[in-house]
């Protein structure tokens, strides 16, 4: 997947992916559309 290629070549921990998910929920839930 794109999505996980991007956090390898970002150095991400695969651990922190399921933080950046759970960001991106609330800041689209919080987003007026």
């Amino acid at each position: 997947m794109e999505f996980q290629q991007l956090l390898i070549q970002q150095g991400i921990p695969q651990n922190n992916r399921f933080y950046i998910a759970s960001q991106s929920r609330r800041h689209h839930q919080n987003g007026s559309w």
